[in-house]
């Protein structure tokens, strides 16, 4: 379900259906990850900018 913005509430299939338009000539990017929750995951935790110059260089 979209959050924010014009479609907030709206399903993903129906904003698909929708054809809101895109300036990559109708192109729609989404990321999906699947992820098997059977074992134990890891977490990722990255800092922002000004940690990783401080800190790392």
């Amino acid at each position: 379900m979209v959050i924010l913005g014009p479609y907030a509430g709206v399903y993903l299939n129906e904003f698909w259906r929708s054809d809101p338009g895109c300036p990559q000539k109708q192109v729609f990017l989404l990321l999906t990850k699947i992820l098997g929750a059977e074992a134990n995951l890891f977490v990722q935790v990255h800092p922002d900018n000004a940690y990783a110059l401080k800190h790392e260089g």
